[in-house]
């Protein structure tokens, strides 16, 4: 990919973050103070009329603590004062964040109704989790005020660590909308990242088409982590886009916990595949050790942050090993496309050790959305590079089947053929007949072969025992090919064998002996082809004919850097070994 795309990827997605975590605006209203918020649980012992007064006396009521109002179920009270200071604009509306069902006063006067706080679960009616409430104007004078809300918590569903009450002063529109500003910016990372999952998905089809191999390089991952992550997007969304009741919460919470650690699996995973890593057992069972660890975290938020730095640092150590682990392995291309990817993952770790607490509301999506798209840019890169490459083969299989048939028709052979055929039919008319008909199959066995990438090696066999039978008849002169070992389930290049052959019969010249010997074995992945022809007096270097040629460009169009193909006389007989299937670039040709 170039590098100026990624650059300029990494750039936006960088400004994106540092400007969400600036934290929204117009929420901490200027000229508002918290006094101090007081709660109170014996809710039987209050009159509801004493309570909501400004003037009530709270002084013995324990300050609010986060921690016991998240293991309240209630009815419970809570009191909070602010002072609102003077010549500066008052707020003109009221957010409060409470897993309750609750009734509201301000400075004793009727706020609204969230739900039916009760004594118990069936009197109760799950409120919404986030409540908004406008001020007149009256209310808001500067001075003292007190907010007085009665709550009870029995369909919370669960026992969170802390209650994350949340009341905030400010002006109606900025309240409602800056958590929609914060999305919209996260809806327009994602909806790059959807339009190049479009773009992926057609380049994906269009390769499969093409007759493009299917990619080993973690395909299913990546679909599967951009899938993932735009689930977690939606959940996330979920509470400041749309709302819900309290009694939903715990859902929304262990959906966002179960994504959360689905991508922290997924995003070191497809890396460790798509470098060529391999993961061993002990690596694989810390990381699940560390993901259930985090899960098991009492406060969501905290494991939320846990796994996401989980993902991040495996992703880090999974690009650092490829790089010391498989130098010989990566192209330039490949070391370019992971700096790319670790200057990313290093500024969103640095983000996300910023503002751990806040990295999951918004930030992380920026963050993944840019690097799904840069992942989701260079495999398809890949898939183009494929196409190309197949394309390449193609041509190089269309030229070596033109050049099959023209190393099995030459002239010269096609020449010395015919004359020994006219003289068979002045001589021998019914041996002549017989040589017709083998120069019709042997035609015939060219022609259906020479269009396909590879044959069964009986059909290779035929071919060569059908030319041995020309050459027989033409020379006067006895051949045969013995077989040892089991050729089934073996496929091979067409006209490899028999261009052997070939060659075996210029080594051979008038050589007595016309025994041709083809041994099959396979061992630990390798398949090894040695056959050993005649040897007579006249021999050529190894490697410096047509033939030859033809044979490595066979073999490595079809297996590329996995084959070996060597040519010598030995102990009076010419051989020929070909292996395919060894993992190490062709050493000798």
């Amino acid at each position: 990919m170039n590098q100026r795309l990624i650059l300029w990827l990494v750039g936006c997605a960088g400004a994106l973050l540092l400007l969400m975590l600036r934290g929204p605006e117009g929420i901490e209203h200027p000229g508002v103070a918290l006094i101090d918020m007081r709660m109170h649980t014996a809710s039987a012992q209050l009159a509801t009329a004493s309570v909501i007064r400004a003037d009530f006396d709270d002084s013995k009521w324990p300050q609010l603590s986060q921690r016991e109002l998240g293991h309240l179920d209630g009815p419970y009270w809570l009191r909070i004062r602010f002072r609102f200071e003077p010549g500066l604009p008052p707020p003109e509306a009221l957010m409060v964040g409470l897993r309750a069902a609750s009734e509201s006063w301000w400075d004793g006067r009727w706020l609204g109704r969230n739900g039916q706080p009760g004594k118990d679960a069936a009197t109760e009616q799950p409120g919404q989790l986030d409540w908004y409430s406008a001020l007149d104007r009256d209310m808001v004078q500067p001075g003292t005020h007190v907010l007085v809300i009665h709550a009870s918590s029995f369909h919370r569903g669960f026992n969170p660590y802390s209650g994350s009450f949340i009341v905030r002063l400010g002006c109606l529109q900025a309240l409602l909308s800056t958590p929609l500003k914060v999305w919209l910016v996260v809806a327009i990372a994602s909806g790059g990242m959807l339009a190049v999952l479009a773009f992926f998905a057609l380049t994906a089809r269009s390769a499969r088409q093409a007759g493009t191999p299917a990619s080993d390089q973690g395909e299913v991952l990546l679909l599967a982590l951009g899938a993932v992550s735009l689930l977690l997007l939606l959940t996330e969304a979920w509470r400041p886009v749309f709302g819900y009741a309290y009694s939903l919460h715990r859902v929304r919470m262990w959906l966002v916990l179960f994504l959360s650690a689905g991508a922290s699996v997924l995003l070191p995973a497809y890396l460790a595949r798509r470098y060529g890593l391999t993961v061993g057992r002990g690596a694989q069972l810390l990381a699940g050790v560390l993901v259930l660890t985090a899960i098991l975290l009492p406060s969501f938020d905290l494991a939320g942050a846990c796994l996401h730095l989980f993902a991040m640092l495996g992703a880090l150590l999974v690009l650092w090993r490829t790089r010391s682990t498989a130098p010989a392995s990566s192209t330039l291309q490949r070391a370019a496309e992971r700096r790319g990817v670790t200057l990313l993952l290093g500024f969103g770790l640095a983000v996300m050790l910023l503002a751990p607490m806040r990295f999951a509301d918004g930030p992380y999506f920026v963050f993944i959305g840019a690097l799904l798209v840069l992942l989701l840019l260079q495999h398809a890169s890949q898939l183009n590079s494929a196409r190309r490459a197949l394309q390449e083969l193609e041509t190089q299989r269309a030229r070596l089947q033109a050049e099959l048939l023209r190393v099995n028709i030459q002239p010269h052979w096609l020449m010395n053929t015919l004359t020994a055929l006219q003289e068979l039919i002045e001589q021998q008319p019914a041996k002549a007949s017989q040589m017709v008909e083998a120069l019709a199959r042997e035609f015939e066995l060219l022609r259906r072969v020479s269009t396909r990438a590879r044959i069964s090696l009986e059909e290779e066999l035929e071919l060569c025992r059908v030319h041995l039978e020309i050459m027989a008849m033409a020379r006067l002169q006895p051949f045969q090919l013995e077989l040892e070992g089991a050729p089934r389930g073996i496929e091979v290049p067409p006209g490899i064998l028999h261009t052997l052959v070939e060659n075996g019969l210029t080594h051979a010249g008038l050589a007595s002996d016309g025994q041709f010997k083809l041994a099959v074995a396979r061992e630990s992945g390798v398949l090894r082809l040695r056959l050993r022809a005649p040897l007579g007096s006249r021999t050529q270097a190894a490697g410096s004919g047509t033939g030859t040629r033809f044979i490595e460009a066979r073999l490595q169009t079809e297996y590329p850097g996995r084959w070996t193909f060597r040519q010598q006389p030995l102990d009076g007989s010419w051989e020929s070994c070909i292996e395919i299937g060894t993992a190490h670039a062709p050493a000798d040709h």
